[in-house]
């Protein structure tokens, strides 16, 4: 993705690396991927924090769990056993989130499009 920013701020209409071209296509499902699982573990760490308001815990401990859980790395700073029933939920969601995908969960829950029969002309604007 950092390749592709760069490569886009440098005017190219195409991201090579190691002497290969990468699709737009993988460009974009990367992108999406990264914006997806960024959502969703912001929601995740802001409602741990919500729900460990009071607590000894601080912002990262709950973070590094929140990623963990997501990544399914089995990583932990000790603080699991001591989280409150919801927190906990919280991290089981974001275990099974992690193992099945950001991209699949978004594919499943959008509905299936039907094929466009209308082509729209495209539109370069400025940006930045």
């Amino acid at each position: 993705m950092i390749g592709s920013a760069w490569s886009i701020s440098r005017g190219h209409g195409e991201f090579v690396v190691f002497g290969r071209r990468l699709a737009l296509e993988t460009v974009v499902k990367s992108g999406s991927i990264a914006l997806i699982s960024m959502v969703m573990l912001g929601a995740a760490v802001t409602l741990l924090l919500f729900t460990e308001n009071g607590s000894e815990f601080t912002a990262l401990q709950l973070g590094f769990e929140a990623v963990s859980a997501f990544g399914t790395v089995g990583l932990s700073t000790g603080i699991t056993t001591h989280l409150n029933p919801q927190s906990e939920v919280i991290i089981i969601l974001l275990m099974y989130l992690g193992r099945l995908g950001p991209l699949t969960l978004a594919l499943a829950l959008v509905e299936a499009s039907a094929e466009r029969r209308i082509n729209y002309p495209a539109e370069d604007i400025i940006i930045g």
